[in-house]
């Protein structure tokens, strides 16, 4: 969501790539996950699809909705799909504004449409997706507002789903001491990503290309899996204020993802956003781990410390 600012380092291996190799990654995940904790009276999630959908009884849902801040709380999006879907383009219509420690991060109109390939895909019938039950951290004062439509259109153009997003959210009100008044004037350091995989790690053989505008992503999983989840353990630096940040986030997908060769394309992505920017993270460090539902390791990705700039005589 931004334009001006330097883009993360070039990712030293696959996963890390699919993950973190756009520029503007490490914002979004955080900002993703300030706009959840809805304080007003109206769904903070809904479907703006027709009969002629193929999600059949679409359903999108926050339990409890509103959200109390520091409770734990679920999303959930179900609906039977008419035929597989392996293809196809997604259409983002949102205004969102996000500001942290009562400084404007993002007010922006977002359009993008982002084609997408994946297998083994969306299986026909019934499916579901469980994100929660999770409690967002505390100790980034921040408030956002994201209104607007997501729409998934398959590779014939037909209409699969609409989610209607009607966010006003406060992740905390707490005051933090030390902020700096101004942002920075020159470009924040930028956190460079790594694999902290492991040799028994469920999520193998990962590599990523680039071309033309699109990612193209392949893995090998060893297991079928159902229920997984994302620890993440972060510090973000902000003017010169640091923040923890650790969160825990299960993610379950039902019928689940069999065993195999796993591919995903996304892009070329048209882009019509229109934006305006406050100040930015300038760091974050720290790593998130994808474990199953035993605990044990899918895959793991490190955000390191920027490297310090090489003195020029």
């Amino acid at each position: 969501l931004h334009k001006g600012r330097r883009p993360l380092a070039p990712p030293r291996s696959g996963l890390v790539g699919a993950m973190f190799g756009h520029g503007r990654c490490a914002r979004v995940c955080l900002t993703a996950a300030l706009i959840t904790g809805a304080a007003h009276a109206g769904p903070s999630l809904s479907s703006c699809g027709g009969a002629t959908d193929q999600l059949r009884g679409a359903a999108f849902t926050v339990s409890p909705d509103p959200i109390a801040r520091g409770e734990p709380f679920t999303i959930t999006a179900s609906g039977d799909l008419a035929s597989a879907l392996t293809a196809g383009v997604v259409t983002i219509d949102i205004e969102a504004k996000v500001s942290v420690l009562g400084e404007p991060m993002v007010d922006a109109t977002v359009r993008e449409k982002v084609p997408f390939e994946f297998q083994p895909g969306f299986t026909a019938g019934p499916n579901k997706f469980v994100i929660g039950p999770v409690t967002l951290p505390g100790a980034l004062p921040a408030r956002s507002d994201v209104t607007g439509k997501i729409i998934i259109a398959d590779s014939h153009g037909a209409q699969v789903t609409c989610m209607a997003l009607d966010w006003h959210s406060i992740l905390s009100s707490a005051q933090v001491q030390g902020q700096t008044s101004e942002p920075p004037t020159e470009p924040a350091p930028v956190s460079a990503a790594s694999s902290c995989a492991k040799p028994h790690d469920h999520l193998q053989e990962i590599t990523v290309a680039r071309s033309a505008g699109e990612l193209r992503l392949t893995a090998s999983l060893d297991e079928d899996i159902v229920q997984t989840k994302f620890t993440a353990d972060l510090k973000v630096k902000y003017g010169i204020v640091h923040l923890p940040v650790v969160l825990e986030l299960p993610v379950a997908y039902f019928p689940g993802t069999k065993k195999g060769h796993i591919s995903a394309k996304l892009g070329p992505v048209t882009n019509e956003t229109a934006q305006e920017l406050g100040r930015t993270f300038s760091e974050v460090t720290g790593q998130v781990v994808w474990s199953d539902d035993k605990g044990e390791e899918l895959a793991c990705i490190s955000l390191d410390e920027p490297a310090a700039p090489a003195l020029v005589v």
